[in-house]
């Protein structure tokens, strides 16, 4: 067990993730990078973890069972697992793997000092021309973008800025102590983990302090990986691996109308509905907040309850009775995403919210001409794409592809009471060139009990954001 009395895939199990009985390896997409592609690999017998995208990101499954529920330390990871698996206390049988992991890692700082620190940082650097305009391409006007502090981050190879940055701050040598992203570098001075330029986004508290920054890449330093797929587009800036490094947590950023308190704190404003939207990415919910004057609540993905649960007693607080998930219209035909979504309105519905779930780009045409409505709530969609991908695990896996439509898809879909599914074209072409894939799919639907109807459908605005960019600032995909 590597050193833990609990195995792996409980902890994950726990956590929300899908672990596959008979596996010794398992890919998940890796939170640390924020990417969607099953990039992070865990090995089950040893409790460790490996990005292959970023090999900074690595640990054992207690580091990241801490990291990704918010959590302070490793003690306190430990102690939560042990009581949800129903383990008792045996914190001291494993006191001395908890302690050398943290030997090598410093505790995250406050808010208070994370925030100074990277106000501080932010201040130093300005926004490129070129990222000033994706972002009034993406729908954000000059103002909006000065308002919310975006900057460009420098690439890595920009030694001479980022050390100019640091000294320019004028801080103590403490003050870089339990700051994600802050480590000392081999020549002994405090130095920044930058991974990849781009713009710097700020996660802001309920208060609007600073707590992280993530930083969404520029487009021409994300690789191509061998399937033709570029990395993800976000990554947090963390130091966890490094001397004297701290690794950064998931946290919920919210954008929404604030007022200045006493303290000099930006508290956010209470909605006059008590209602609030959650969407995944700060950017994105930065825009949507702006178009629509929405209250909205942003997660750095879909497994995020351990950072949520947090944040509960502040949102009952400022008076939210309701909360809308808004995340891509993509989910529709995802089913790890879909699974996600659901234990996130059951969470939400036993912390006593009403849930609802926002819907766009709903209209389908059936072969017949006929139009309907995609139902988010109740349809699972299944696209060409969906065999392409099925067909190269069914190969990696080196099992029938049948075995894995059927019990990777149409299984797990049933199970969460998707049970009406729609094989989605988005031309008569491609419609044509896949009708031996569609019958095959259709075939195994009516083996599992499940309905499968072909229609013609596309998703053009996948997020919120991009919807109302479209409806109320005429912005184009």
């Amino acid at each position: 067990m590597g050193g833990f009395p609990f195995e792996t895939r409980d902890v994950l199990t726990l956590m929300g993730y899908h672990v596959p009985s008979g596996k010794g390896n398992i890919y998940i997409p890796c939170p640390y990078c924020m990417g969607k592609k099953k990039t992070l690999n865990f090995n089950l017998s040893k409790n460790v973890y490996r990005c292959n995208k970023n090999d900074e990101h690595k640990g054992n499954i207690l580091t990241f069972y801490r990291d990704q529920m918010g959590l302070s330390d490793n003690k306190e990871a430990y102690k939560q697992i042990m009581e949800r698996l129903q383990m008792g206390d045996k914190l001291s049988a494993v006191k001395a793997v908890i302690s050398s992991d943290e030997d090598n890692e410093v505790k995250m700082a406050s808010v208070d000092k994370r925030n100074l620190f990277y106000t501080k940082l932010l201040k130093q650097f300005s926004l490129s021309k070129k990222n000033a305009d994706d972002l009034l391409k993406r729908g954000f006007t000059k103002e909006e973008i000065k308002a919310l502090g975006y900057k460009t981050v420098p690439a890595p190879n920009d030694v001479e800025e980022i050390g100019t940055a640091l000294k320019e701050m004028n801080l103590s040598s403490e003050s870089f102590e339990g700051i994600p992203g802050t480590y000392i570098s081999n020549k002994g001075n405090w130095w920044l983990n930058i991974w990849k330029g781009g713009i710097g986004v700020k996660y802001l508290d309920i208060f609007g302090r600073c707590q992280m920054i993530n930083v969404r890449k520029n487009e021409e330093e994300r690789q191509i990986d061998k399937d033709g797929e570029k990395e993800c587009k976000y990554y947090p800036i963390s130091s966890n691996g490094k001397k004297k490094g701290t690794s950064a947590k998931q946290v919920i950023h919210y954008a929404g109308k604030r007022h200045k308190a006493k303290n000099g704190l930006m508290v956010l404003d209470a909605p006059k509905d008590g209602k609030a939207y959650i969407t995944e990415g700060v950017i994105k919910g930065d825009l949507y907040h702006c178009i629509s004057g929405n209250l909205v609540i942003c997660t750095p993905g879909v497994n995020c309850l351990g950072a949520l649960e947090k944040e509960i007693p502040y949102i009952k607080k400022i008076g939210i009775k309701e909360i809308c998930i808004a995340y891509d219209m993509d989910r529709v035909k995802n089913i790890e995403v879909l699974i996600a979504l659901q234990k996130l309105g059951m969470f939400l519905i036993e912390k006593g919210f009403i849930v609802t779930v926002k819907e766009w780009s709903t209209t389908i045409t059936y072969f017949d001409g006929s139009h309907g409505k995609l139902d988010s709530h109740k349809n699972f969609v299944v696209i060409p794409e969906t065999y392409q991908k099925a067909l190269k695990d069914a190969e990696y896996n080196k099992v029938s592809i049948d075995e894995i439509l059927t019990n990777r898809i149409i299984k797990r879909a049933a199970g969460i009471g998707r049970t009406d599914f729609l094989f989605a074209f988005e031309s008569s072409k491609e419609a044509r060139e896949n009708m031996e894939v569609y019958y095959r799919f259709k075939n195994l639907c009516i083996e599992n009990n499940v309905t499968l109807k072909p229609c013609f459908w596309k998703l053009v605005y996948k997020g919120v954001d991009d919807f109302y960019a479209h409806k109320e600032r005429g912005i184009e995909a």
